[in-house]
Parts: structure tokens; sequence; C-alpha cells
């Protein structure tokens, strides 16, 4: 059975405002028992702020949620072939036509992914599905009997508690099995890097984080090891 590594970039999509509660900022008051005007003004433009803080991380975290969020990037690496790929999408048009070319390369391949089951792969899914675009049945379930091979799931022993002290990230995984990593981006700045157009830095960021999982992956003893261009 052919593999292919999957790695997604997302960002806030334009319906996320719909979907996130804006604050009242006329109804906000300033910290009790104040009574002088300087004061409870700065009191009110202080709780204002932080009002407005929350509201636009809110609408940052939207870039995880499948039905906020919008694809800007897909990465891949098939079995066989000698390099990843990536595509990005700045409109929704674009996204429509990426997720067309995903699901007819992916073929009957399994989809290998860090944290694909929880995320990747239901993402692809939503937003084919808010899209229009048709997309094969693919299952979810655990303990290898879907169509998604998780390293994450691997790593976590399937989200076992454990003591939880080392961050439970790809590239912290990387670094304790003796990966080098080298990309200075996050997912964080992936919604930077789309507000400032940077589609490189999307697409180097998002090729980096397909070869630490393929590379992890063949590590585990997940999928077996296949030639890499360098």
């Amino acid at each position: 059975m052919p593999h292919i590594i999957v790695d997604l970039e997302t960002a806030s999509s334009d319906f996320a405002a719909d979907f996130v509660e804006k604050p009242n900022l006329d109804a906000i008051l300033p910290a009790g028992n104040l009574k002088d005007p300087e004061k409870i003004a700065a009191s009110i433009a202080e709780r204002k702020a932080a009002a407005l803080d929350g509201y636009k991380a809110s609408l940052g975290r939207a870039a995880l949620d499948w039905n906020l969020s919008r694809i800007v990037a897909i990465g891949y690496h098939l079995s066989g072939e000698p390099e990843p790929r990536c595509e990005v999408a700045r409109t929704e048009a674009e996204e429509a036509s990426m997720l067309r070319w995903f699901w007819s390369l992916k073929g009957t391949a399994h989809i290998v992914g860090f944290n694909a089951r929880n995320f990747d792969v239901p993402t692809l899914i939503q937003r084919s599905r808010l899209l229009g675009v048709p997309h094969p049945r693919v299952s979810l379930a655990r303990f290898g009997r879907g169509d998604v091979l998780d390293v994450y799931d691997e790593l976590t022993f399937e989200g076992a508690r454990g003591a939880g002290i080392m961050p439970q990230s790809l590239k912290a995984f990387a670094r304790r099995f003796g990966l080098p990593v080298s990309d200075p981006t996050n997912g964080k700045d992936i919604a930077q890097l789309v507000a400032s157009e940077d589609w490189e830095g999307v697409r180097s960021h998002c090729l980096s984080d397909v070869d630490l999982t393929r590379e992890l992956a063949v590590r585990i003893g997940l999928v077996k090891p296949w030639a890499r261009v360098a």
C-alpha cells in the first residue's frame, strides 16, 4: 500500500468573524471602587484593550477550527517519489482547485501525518464539503483500523497519559529523536506570513514539516524509507 505524507497550513477564513462574538465595548465598566475620573478612564481603556486582544486571539484560533479555517497550503511526499511538493492557495478558488488536485493525487495511498487523524484529514474533508469538492471516504478509526497513520498517535501511545513535561509538538519529537530542525517558522507564524503574502515562507515551512513527519515516521518504523533528493 503506498503512503502519502501530508501536512497542511491553515489560516482563519473570512467567515470566522461571523461565528466569533465581538465584545460589546460600550458595556465595559471600570474596576470597582474607582472615583478619580482619570483612573476610571484608564481602567475602561485597559479593559477594552484586553477585550479586543481576546477577540483577536479567538479569530486567530479559528485557523485550527475545521469550520472556520481555510487551507492555504498542502504539502505532501508520496512514497516512491524523490522529493516532497507543496501547493499554496491564495484564494478559495485556488483552495478548491488544490483540494481536487490533492484527492486525485492521493488515490489509494494511506495518509501519514502528524496529528493528521485529529486535524489535517478532518480539515481536508470539511473544507472539501464547504467548497463543493468531491472527496473519497476516509476512515479516521484508531488503532490501525482506519486509513490514516498518525505519527502523533504513535509517539503519544494513542494519547496515553504521561508526565507531560516535554512539548508534544512535531519539532520537539524530531529533536528528541535526534533529527535536525532548522526551520525557524512555527504554525503560529502562518497567519502573519499569509497577511504579508509571503507565500514562499508558507511553502518553505510546510515542506519542512512534511520532511520532519516523514523522517519521524521512518525513524519509528511506521513507514519504510525511500530515497530523498538532497
